[in-house]
């Protein structure tokens, strides 16, 4: 009964947290995650899915280190980005594995 609360308020406070963190920086974030859920969805459990996941975040990832490259050592977007990427493309992995239970 509890549970949609339950999420609702992890999902806020994750939010707000890296809101906090990272401040407008994190449309980054949110882009490339709601993007995978179309992949996912409009893609389903094939291995085309798995290609075009891992190659549009490792564009993504890539192209912001291209672009926010300096001299200096920053702790910008792209750091807890590139966890993020390897989660994404491990999301897609496992969705396309899940459906191949059935066929072994």
């Amino acid at each position: 009964d509890a549970l949609p609360i339950f999420y609702l308020f992890h999902t806020f406070t994750g939010l707000a947290i890296c809101y906090f963190n990272f401040g407008p920086q994190l449309y980054h974030s949110l882009f490339c995650v709601i993007v995978q859920f179309l992949v996912l969805r409009l893609m389903g459990r094939t291995v085309t899915a798995i290609f075009t996941s891992f190659s549009f975040q490792m564009v993504y990832l890539l192209s912001g280190y291209y672009f926010t490259a300096t001299d200096t050592y920053d702790i910008k977007w792209t750091m807890p980005h590139c966890v993020l990427t390897l989660k994404l493309i491990g999301i897609a992995f496992d969705y396309y594995d899940g459906g191949q239970i059935g066929r072994a």
